[in-house]
């Protein structure tokens, strides 16, 4: 610690006078410091579950239309219900984060 000009002391934190030292969020801190890193990580959940969905039941399709020998019918399909999932995926995440379970009413 250490003395400022007007004879207070100053931690090592940098706050003198109890206020919040510059550069640092108002509040709780979790939210200030880590919100961004929640956010990216639900943009990353997002691209790759669509990623994942899509490119996944594709090359099964296309692997079963190889077994089956039914090209191209297996891999349209399949792709077709993965971008079905995909979407589905994106509709559930965006009510989720708006926090809104109007569609549903509870009983």
């Amino acid at each position: 610690m250490s003395l400022n000009n007007q004879g207070t002391t100053k931690g090592l934190g940098g706050e003198a006078n109890g206020r919040q030292p510059e550069g640092r969020p108002e509040g709780n801190g979790e939210a200030g410091r880590y919100g961004w890193l929640k956010r990216s990580g639900i943009y990353y959940a997002l691209c790759m579950e669509m990623t994942f969905s899509i490119a996944g039941a594709t090359l099964l399709g296309w692997w079963l239309d190889t077994k089956f020998d039914t090209t191209p019918w297996l891999t349209i399909v399949l792709l077709i219900l993965g971008v079905a999932a995909a979407i589905r995926f994106l509709f559930v995440l965006l009510r989720r984060l708006g926090g809104g379970d109007d569609a549903r009413e509870e009983r």
